[in-house]
């Protein structure tokens, strides 16, 4: 194994605050339903093809949920967004400590605002490579994002490890051929890299 590709959102940072408001937003919907289609629901956003508050009205048109726009207007701002984020340091940590080693990279799906804020705070410091979605036209969901990552950062897909914590996203690294790690927490993530070889 030659690289290492982290998912920013639920591995390096976690962003308890979104998932405590999308939930007071739409109301009733299971946690898990509401995570899954606001993943797919924000994917225009990220790719700068509509506003985030054009898809929040239509994660609400899929949950037939309608909440007030005051409330869809600021879930997610700017604002919003760094007052909700948790880094999850032992992971950082982690990656830092794993550049020593290998080609240590980062494919990310955000909007042009929360990438300036995670730029400021240095999220994005020391990687090898950072590929994010607004930058390229392209999310998770679309298999050329991680080729453009393996083609960056010069190493075949069977020698690379994806991480994220969206099992749906890593089906689509391993689409073209990477290994990839459904992240739950930092001991389990060292336990699945081990079983690739990388300590």
């Amino acid at each position: 194994m030659k690289c290492i590709i982290f998912d920013i959102g639920g591995v390096l940072i976690q962003d308890h605050g979104l998932k405590r408001k999308a939930a007071a937003a739409f109301p009733g919907v299971a946690p898990d339903r509401l995570w899954r289609s606001l993943n797919y629901a924000l994917l225009p956003a990220c790719r700068s093809d509509a506003t985030l508050l054009n898809c929040w009205y239509r994660l609400a048109d899929e949950l037939g949920i309608r909440p007030k726009e005051d409330v869809l207007k600021e879930l997610w701002s700017t604002a919003d967004f760094v007052d909700g984020i948790e880094l999850n340091r032992d992971v950082i940590h982690l990656a830092h400590s794993l550049r020593q080693r290998y080609k240590v990279g980062v494919v990310s799906n955000t909007m042009p605002e929360h990438a300036v804020a995670l730029r400021e705070m240095g999220i994005y410091d020391g990687f090898a490579e950072v590929v994010l979605s607004h930058q390229v036209g392209l999310t998770k969901d679309n298999a050329k994002i991680f080729e453009i990552a393996l083609s960056r950062l010069d190493v075949e897909p069977q020698e690379a490890v994806f991480i994220d914590d969206f099992a749906p996203y890593a089906d689509v690294a391993r689409s073209v051929g990477m290994n990839a790690i459904v992240f739950t927490d930092a001991s389990n993530l060292v336990a699945e890299l081990k079983s690739y070889g990388v300590a």
